[in-house]
């Protein structure tokens, strides 16, 4: 019953916002065409906040110029809520060509929504990529599993990678160290150490570090504003699966319950503030100048050029105290793909074809503090701002969000050999079915279901929830959850 009445109300919010989308967008003018001259008319739709299409419409706009076979209107969403509802409420019948988030794309592509473009795109032309750009954009229905092979369709391309890093106020954090060390010179907080980019302080470091600056810090300042938990759990060499599959659960394992642990210890610490406390947001927190570190992904920049008045930079997540554990964050990121119902479809790829892999597009994107550049052959422009393209040379440290797309291990740079310490992995989310699983763990473990309450505060008789204990409790809940949406799989 719970499941007919939330699916009644997805459909009568996607019937809502076709109805505002026809109002604006011309009764459902959505989908493209070839006029009498032969041109191409080709809707690409997108959605974020206004700096984003900004950036997006001067690429759309450049790629117009360069040709006349060729003719794309952009049209955008600035709520991401009401532009996936919109796309779940289209059907088949989707825009030419889309932003689609990764959380999403497994369900699109599943039911065959999407275009498979893999023979209009040359081994070439993807060797200049991250293999992690387009490799959770391909899809093998043998086997229902996202990933690049030989008998998988390829059904986007990278509009960006999203990975998260760790944002500090290089101003206030600087000023607390120094305050600190002038308090405690028998044992000071070794700046290098906390704000090295390439050698990410562990779990263990940073709640250290953390009670150490609470005591220099003032009445609605803390120390970190957010930490993000996947990051944590990827960072511990754990996962919220056993294999790409997602097929089996692992939330039980010891190094999720350490992963959980940590992010726990850093509310009983109070390094973040306490749950329920903070109304205007972890994140505001830190663009108003309240907090040493938050996250955020590249996407961040041009909105943090704007709105923020300190110096800032970036160092990696933190890397758990597991064997084998690395620094692995969050990566985001949405992919264009293209309808399978659309009838101008192959020219929708050489628009999308532009957009992900053309040197002057992801220049401009880039330089607009948009993202890192999908093209590996841009990287050490962007690291360095070679060109002089930025807008505004923050953060500094910026290639801390391009060593989490490019692997780790040893690599030659300089010609020295280097060991990279710091990764990233894709939303949990973007190996099943939907998200709901996911809905239902958070749910858990912020004490919204079950009986053990929330794991980020302590009950009223001071005690705090057994992480392992808990999650060992929930795990045949979410094996239930993983087993059901693996079947929708076709």
């Amino acid at each position: 019953m719970k499941k007919i009445l939330a699916l009644v109300l997805g459909l009568l919010l996607a019937v809502g916002s076709l109805a505002a989308f026809a109002g604006c967008g011309g009764g459902g003018d959505y989908q493209g065409y070839v006029d009498e001259s032969g041109v191409a008319h080709v809707v690409f739709m997108g959605r974020d906040v206004e700096s984003e299409r900004v950036n997006y419409q001067r690429v759309v706009d450049n790629f117009n110029a360069s040709q006349n076979q060729i003719r794309v209107e952009m049209q955008w969403f600035t709520d991401g809520t009401s532009y996936n509802t919109m796309l779940d409420g289209l059907g088949t019948d989707l825009p030419d060509c889309l932003m689609l988030s990764n959380a999403m794309f497994l369900r699109y592509v599943s039911s065959g929504k999407l275009y498979d473009y893999k023979s209009r795109i040359t081994q070439d032309e993807l060797a200049l990529l991250y293999e992690d750009a387009y490799s959770y954009y391909c899809y093998d229905p043998a086997t229902k599993q996202v990933g690049y092979s030989d008998s998988a369709g390829l059904y986007g391309l990278p509009k960006d990678m999203g990975p998260v890093a760790i944002c500090y106020n290089a101003d206030l954090l600087r000023a607390k160290v120094n305050e600190y060390n002038a308090a405690n010179p028998a044992q000071p907080l070794d700046w290098d150490e906390i704000t090295d980019p390439e050698d990410p302080m562990t779990f263990t470091q940073f709640i250290d570090v953390g009670k150490k600056l609470k005591t220099v810090l003032s009445s609605g300042q803390y120390v970190c504003s957010g930490y993000d938990m996947q990051s944590a759990v990827y960072s511990n060499n754990a996962n919220y699966f056993t294999d790409d599959t997602a097929s089996t659960q692992a939330i039980d394992s010891e190094n999720f319950i350490g992963a959980m642990q940590f992010v726990q210890d850093l509310y009983k610490e109070g390094i973040l503030p306490a749950a329920g406390t903070v109304s205007s947001g972890g994140e505001a927190l830190f663009t108003s100048g309240n907090a040493l570190f938050f996250y955020a992904g590249p996407w961040k920049t041009k909105d943090y050029w704007a709105a923020i008045g300190f110096e800032w930079d970036l160092i990696p997540v933190l890397c758990g105290d597991a064997a084998g554990a690395v620094s692995t964050c969050y990566v985001g990121g949405m992919a264009f793909c293209v309808s399978a119902n659309s009838a101008v479809k192959d020219y929708a790829v050489e628009f999308l074809r532009y957009m992900a892999l053309d040197l002057n597009a992801q220049r401009s994107l880039y330089s607009n503090g948009q993202c890192i550049p999908n093209l590996v052959e841009l990287a050490g422009e962007y690291e360095t701002n070679a060109e002089n393209l930025l807008s505004r040379p923050q953060p500094a440290h910026r290639g801390v969000w391009l060593d989490c797309v490019d692997g780790t291990g040893e690599k030659t740079v300089n010609g020295q050999t280097v060991v990279d310490k710091v990764g990233g992995r894709y939303r949990a989310e973007a190996y099943t079915y939907d998200e709901t699983w996911y809905t239902f763990l958070t749910d858990f473990m912020a004490g919204n279901s079950g009986s053990y309450g929330s794991f980020w505060e302590a009950k009223p008789d001071g005690t705090w929830v057994d992480v392992g204990a808990a999650l060992r409790a929930f795990a045949p809940t979410l094996q239930e959850s993983l087993t059901e949406l693996r079947s929708y799989l076709v």
